[in-house]
């Protein structure tokens, strides 16, 4: 485990593991797979391998007062399915290195401080069911909302919220067919693509456009798709 033991270790001192709400265990003699707080393996994947030398399969830290950015070691966590870091002060820029995740189902970093773009890179995680990116301001993901993610189609919950976002909601993700809540906040441009409103397994829909003046707009409906169906807001 000495692999698996030195990316947590980078982790924790870069993200000023001493003034986390709870570290239990961190940095310990204990095996980080056997009651480090917020982290769970899958034994089985222990195989003999160099890859399956870093078994972690979650990380739930959120809340935690886990602050400063992630480093690039981290994204060596391969087998990683479930990461929550929402609600902690952590900054920096979302990393190019996110589809080295490949194995993740559910990302959570909502209620942070990350700034910059969301990479493209993050379309290429295809497993990922539930994806939630938002800031506090000031703070807050900027430019567009990538198209990529369009492929992510096993995508069950989407919600992506930055005053700062630009550009037109993403006509591609009418591909995510699977696709049951889609929240989205921007200071977006156009109108709701009608492929989205086709989904048909989609039952809760908030789209909001943020003004110059600050003021915020229901977009999720368009008269001119000729669509009706009850949709939650």
């Amino acid at each position: 485990k000495s692999r698996l033991r030195l990316v947590l270790s980078i982790f924790y001192f870069s993200t000023h593991g001493s003034w986390w709400k709870q570290s239990d265990r961190w940095m310990s003699d204990v095996d980080p797979c056997d009651g480090w707080y917020g982290v769970a393996c899958d034994r089985g994947d222990e195989l003999d391998t160099e890859e399956s030398d870093v078994p972690v399969s979650l990380l739930r830290l959120s809340e935690n007062g886990i602050r400063g950015s992630i480093p690039d070691e981290f994204f060596m966590l391969s087998k990683l399915q479930t990461l929550d870091l929402s609600k902690n002060p952590i900054t920096g820029s979302l990393s190019l290195e996110i589809n080295k995740l490949s194995a993740l189902t559910e990302l959570n970093l909502g209620e942070t401080r990350f700034v910059g773009s969301i990479p493209t890179q993050i379309g290429m995680l295809t497993a990922l069911t539930s994806l939630e990116i938002s800031g506090v301001e000031p703070w807050g993901i900027t430019g567009i909302i990538p198209s990529e993610l369009g492929s992510s189609t096993s995508l069950t919950s989407l919600h992506i919220q930055s005053s700062f976002l630009q550009g037109s909601v993403p006509r591609e993700f009418g591909a995510l067919t699977r696709l049951e809540k889609l929240v989205l906040k921007g200071a977006f441009t156009g109108t709701m693509p009608c492929a989205i409103l086709e989904i048909g397994t989609l039952h809760k829909l908030e789209v909001i456009r943020v003004t110059e003046k600050g003021d915020e707009i229901e977009i999720s409906n368009n008269t001119s798709c000729n669509i009706s169906r009850d949709v939650e807001a």
